[in-house]
């Protein structure tokens, strides 16, 4: 204990006297800092009576031992609330926070502390002058425990000290350790508030309901960041999605606010392109809108706002860009505060800035002459959808790269080659004419902004629309509006062809594999005519950053396989294949995971969501760079040339989204088993990939990280059959390049997760359930699906059998009847073999 700490029980104190101040520490598996926090409480020096309330919700580690220590040393100072049983965060947080005496609450996190003495007694004093307040804060330092970047404040800089409530539900930006409020707020906390990750945000908007929140600069407070945070261990992209979720439920909360709130909603989905479409950390952005009342922050990019001012903005444009690019120059690079979700691009060079437009701001936009033709004109569009545009535009740079050389510096992720681009012959009657000028055949665009531009005239009808469409489903409407003065002299009898001009951009991403885009016009009374086809295949490319080039990131997800952990790694590290990151995620496993990863350099390890394999391989993707994806399960080896054997299968089928090879079966302690023919799967993949799952487990496949642009991840949902229902989805989409190199040895013990027939015959029923939709117009599928159904019942039932067997034996009668309803109702011929003999799922 520090010699501030143990003086500090008489500070305050009045025997008897009631505390005029709470320090209220909520706790969970704070074992490493739970005593700091409770010693910067003890370190109080206050003219005045305070407790500390230490509220533990069942801890698993030793942080309620350390809680009960402290309690026990300063029996005057503080109290305990330790329920019997896990609580929740509503049940704890309600129940202790009603048991705080003070005037006043100070609220501290079980991993957080305060580094100033003073703290409580400056913030009791501000509340008792400014008796409009509920509550006030100050400022705080924000660190990463684990280093993965440099401290920096945990508020922004503001130009004022009192907030209402418009300020607050615009974002949150008031740390829960730097608040003291006034007690009488709790008599009416809502209880719903609890049920979101972001609650004390919402308790912040609860007290701006009743009164204004007060602000002084001083730090008095470090903020720890580290991966078992709430907020922290989310990806930028999770936080933006759990903002847009308290929003929702606050559109019925504050009917009053509903315009503001519907802005903050536009709002969050223009963060969140900033994150999907991976702006560089090095491209300041720069948010063009109506108000200007939005904080444009874009995690930790460099950032500004310029007001559409109604028809001055190109100056002020010019100069707002070259400000915001000189002050990036100016300051060290940018580095997210959070990790993103997909990874930046790296921008090739040249001085450039985005321009963001929200959908509500494009109006002013186009009133915006000279600062649209400077956006529209001289920008490249790199995001487009309902909510926000995103150009990338050129500030003051001499460089000069032609239109190729860019093409090929900044791509990124998913492609889109355009094979043939054709217009109907001939035109139909109610046209006078049409053209697709943009994109031409042979053209390799980015998947993510494909432009398309032409014209079209109506001959009786007049043409408002071009409508985009995918087997016969539209997706995408673009007005006739744009000018096109060559057409005024070749079609002088039609007045309306001066402005019968399209142009749109379409994002592809998610269409399919090898798509036909059907090009109509849509005529006054909405007839349609079919204008041309534009053919194309989506293709795949690698970052040409050298710093990344070809890297590939081995995800090794691990719950209670540490044991088998080292070798798993240790495969990786004798890969041929030099160029690796290996990333084992922890899913919160019972054993030594962490320690055994610690054994290897430059190994990382990071924390999983402890919500199953799905969900540690997805925390895998979001926290990896490589080109190239392998998720090797933590009892698996690679075998030395299995990554390398992967990579020049791709480099040879680049229409492929992923390689996979064939394996080997091992035992428990690694020694060979018999394992069965692999040949490869060379035509009709998907449809084979039902009948008997042909791909295997995940360690036999190496990714194009850009696949995942298309599908999700791994769905979180499912406990069995994940990597199944994945390539599932993968073949219905795109290429499998099927080859008979061996890459992997595939371990066989008693723990194997495929060992529970119930579960797989389940699961893997539901993953092909989800591709029903899918395989109706195709007799050839339909049939593929059917024959998978047949084979996965007749298979995990047979093998269910035997498991229903020993539930009777070992496990009771319970988990027997139900894998017996199971076998009733899919596979009923093994409900006779219960009764027979014990026979083998090959007799």
């Amino acid at each position: 204990m520090t010699a501030a700490a143990s003086g500090a029980s008489g500070r305050g104190a009045r025997s008897g006297a009631a505390p005029k101040v709470s320090v209220f520490i909520l706790t969970y598996n704070h074992e490493a800092w739970i005593a700091a926090a409770i010693e910067s409480a003890l370190a109080q020096s206050a003219p005045f009576p305070f407790e500390i309330l230490v509220a533990d919700d069942c801890s698993t580690d030793g942080t309620r031992s350390i809680v009960r220590e402290y309690a026990g040393r300063h029996p005057e100072r503080i109290r305990t609330f330790l329920p019997e049983r896990n609580l929740g965060v509503a049940g704890i947080w309600l129940r202790a926070a009603r048991r705080c005496r003070g005037e006043y609450v100070a609220i501290l996190e079980g991993d957080d502390y305060w580094t100033s003495p003073e703290k409580l007694a400056r913030q009791a004093a501000l509340l008792d002058s400014h008796r409009d307040w509920v509550s006030c804060f100050h400022g705080a330092t924000l660190f990463d425990e684990e280093k993965r970047f440099p401290s920096r404040p945990a508020t922004p800089a503001f130009d004022r000290h009192v907030f209402g409530l418009d300020d607050v539900v615009r974002a949150c930006f008031i740390p829960f350790l730097t608040v003291m409020f006034r007690r009488a707020a709790l008599a009416r906390v809502p209880e719903w508030i609890f049920g979101f990750a972001w609650f004390d945000w919402l308790f912040h908007i609860h007290c701006a309901r009743q009164g204004r929140i007060g602000h002084f600069e001083d730090d008095l407070a470090a903020y720890r960041v580290h991966g078992r945070g709430n907020w922290s261990a989310r990806d930028r992209s999770s936080q933006i999605e759990e903002d847009l979720r308290v929003y929702e439920r606050l559109l019925g909360e504050l009917p009053d606010r509903r315009k503001l709130i519907e802005r903050c909603i536009e709002h969050r989905h223009c963060q969140l392109a900033v994150e999907v479409s991976a702006v560089a950390f090095d491209t300041p952005v720069l948010l063009l809108e109506q108000v200007g009342d939005m904080q444009p922050y874009f995690n930790g990019r460099h950032a500004g706002v310029l007001p559409l001012s109604g028809g001055r903005a190109g100056q002020e444009l010019d100069e707002a860009l070259s400000s915001l690019r000189a002050q990036a120059d100016a300051q060290p690079s940018a580095t997210p505060h959070y990790p993103p979700r997909v990874a930046p691009r790296r921008q090739p060079g040249g001085r450039r800035c985005a321009c963001l437009v929200p959908s509500s701001a494009l109006s002013a936009l186009e009133a915006e002459g000279e600062a649209r033709a400077r956006v529209e004109g001289q920008g490249r569009l790199r995001w487009r959808d309902e909510w926000c545009r995103i150009w990338e535009v050129e500030v003051d740079s001499a460089a000069s790269h032609t239109h190729e050389e860019q093409e090929a510096a900044e791509q990124m992720g998913a492609l889109v080659e355009i094979s043939d681009v054709s217009l109907s012959d001939p035109l139909p009657e109610s046209l006078v004419g049409g053209f697709i000028d943009e994109p031409k055949a042979g053209a390799t665009l980015d998947a993510h902004a494909l432009d398309l531009l032409g014209w079209a005239l109506g001959a009786e009808a007049r043409a408002i629309a071009v409508e985009l469409a995918i087997d016969g489903e539209v997706f995408w409407r673009a007005p006739l509006r744009w000018e096109r003065p060559d057409l005024v002299d070749a079609f002088p009898e039609h007045p309306q062809a001066a402005r019968a001009g399209f142009r749109t951009t379409l994002n592809m991403i998610g269409t399919p594999a090898a798509f036909e885009l059907e090009v109509s016009v849509v005529l006054a009374g909405q007839h349609r005519a079919r204008l041309g086809t534009i053919h194309g295949l989506h293709r795949w490319r690698r970052d040409r950053s050298p710093a990344f080039a070809e890297l590939v990131s081995v995800v090794i997800p691990c719950f209670g396989q540490a044991h088998y952990l080292g070798e798993a790694i240790e495969s990786v590290l004798a890969q041929s294949y030099p160029h690796l990151e290996v990333l084992v995620v922890d899913d919160a496993s019972p054993d030594n995971a962490s320690p055994v990863a610690s054994r290897y350099p430059g190994v990382r390890c990071v924390p999983g969501e402890d919500g199953g394999v799905s969900a540690a391989r997805n925390v895998g993707i979001r926290n990896t760079h490589g080109d190239f994806l392998v998720f090797l399960d933590a009892d698996d080896r690679l075998l030395p040339d299995g990554i390398e054997a992967g990579l020049g299968a791709l480099a040879e089928h680049e229409e492929c989204a992923c390689a996979i090879g064939a394996y080997r079966r091992v035992s428990h302690n690694g020694e060979p088993l018999k394992t069965h023919s692999q040949p490869p799967v060379l035509d009709g993949q998907y449809a084979q990939l039902m009948r008997d799952n042909w791909a295997g487990f995940p360690g036999r496949a190496i990714y194009r990280r850009s696949v995942f642009e298309h599908v999700k991840g791994f769905d979180p949902g499912r406990e069995r059959a994940e990597d199944f229902a994945l390539n599932l989805e993968i073949a219905r989409q795109f290429p499998i390049w099927s080859h008979a190199e061996l890459v992997v040895e595939h371990r066989e013990h008693g723990s194997n997760s495929s060992g529970d027939a119930a579960a797989m015959l389940t699961e893997t029923l539901a993953a092909m359930r989800q591709q029903r939709p899918y395989v109706k117009r195709d007799p050839r599928l339909r049939r593929a699906y059917r024959e998978g159904r047949r084979h996965w019942k007749e298979y995990y039932g047979d093998l269910l059998v035997s498991q229903a067997r020993s539930s009777w034996r070992e496990r009771g009668r319970g988990d027997a009847l139900r894998e017996a309803v199971l076998l009733a109702r899919h596979r009923p011929a093994g409900l006779l073999r219960l009764i027979g003999p014990d026979r083998s799922p090959s007799d």
